[in-house]
């Protein structure tokens, strides 16, 4: 009994896929059109208490198209005031709920415009809006430290018109690797870098404002950011693997500590 009772829980966060059918018609339905999306590769020059942008991630700030938003997000990281970018980032989430996924496929068909990143050919994270009490999306993705092409960074943009356009900026904040990793990583082909970053994290279905499986946007941002990212893998493990499979499995590592505290 026990058993059918935890089974019944666990459906009712899985959405019916009829649900999201009004999201794959406004796939087909809207224009698009693609841009490339500016790196930035940035280091803390201090601990905080919460760790924005931390070594082993590549985060994507997703807006509409703003120049002034645009200008003042590189500004506060060129001068590294992150205390000051977090206010700005988090302003608009203090006051957000969890909402069901119907609440939000309509909003999403609702928008203007929503969004879809990708590195090379690999998309990493969907359905990406940006709702009218909102400024900034934040989309964390896990990062191994190997070679990342800062040209290969799209985003496709889903709209009704051109009056309202999305823009992002990628910041990549680069691991402590040992010397036996950073040599396995430089082994990666140049066109298999798209191993060495990840899609969205879990945290991406509780905190940025895409359609994802159970919920829309919430009232914090990635929890498990919080913990220490001390991966790594040791010589042995790597001669081991090779690679290819090394460079995996430091993703896979990297993406379990930026999720660990959803579980």
């Amino acid at each position: 009994m026990d058993t059918i009772k935890k089974f019944d829980k666990v459906s009712e966060t899985i959405p019916n896929i009829m649900d999201l059918r009004p999201v794959f018609i406004e796939y087909e339905n809207r224009k698009s059109h693609q841009k490339r999306v500016e790196l930035i590769d940035f280091k803390r020059n201090k601990e905080l208490d919460f760790k924005l942008f931390e070594p082993g991630t590549i985060t994507a700030l997703v807006f509409r198209k703003n120049k002034e938003t645009k200008e003042r997000i590189k500004e506060l990281l060129k001068e590294n005031k992150i205390e000051h970018l977090i206010e700005f980032l988090f302003k608009s989430y203090e006051k957000r709920e969890i909402r069901p996924l119907k609440d939000g496929v309509k909003a999403l068909v609702k928008s203007d415009v929503f969004g879809e990143l990708s590195y090379n050919s690999k998309i990493l994270a969907s359905n990406i809006f940006i709702p009218d009490d909102m400024e900034v999306a934040i989309v964390p993705f896990p990062y191994n430290g190997g070679n990342i092409n800062e040209k290969e960074f799209q985003l496709a943009e889903f709209y009704k018109d051109k009056k309202t356009e999305l823009d992002a900026i990628i910041i990549k904040s680069t691991p402590k690797l040992s010397k036996h990793e950073k040599e396995a990583l430089k082994l990666i082909p140049s066109d298999m870098t798209d191993i060495n970053i990840g899609k969205a994290a879990l945290c991406y279905a509780i905190t940025a404002v895409g359609v994802v499986w159970t919920v829309l946007a919430a009232t914090s941002f990635c929890p498990g950011m919080q913990n220490d990212f001390n991966v790594s893998l040791s010589e042995k493990m790597i001669d081991k693997l090779g690679p290819i499979a090394s460079a995996k499995e430091l993703l896979r590592l990297r993406r379990e500590y930026i999720e660990a505290a959803i579980n």
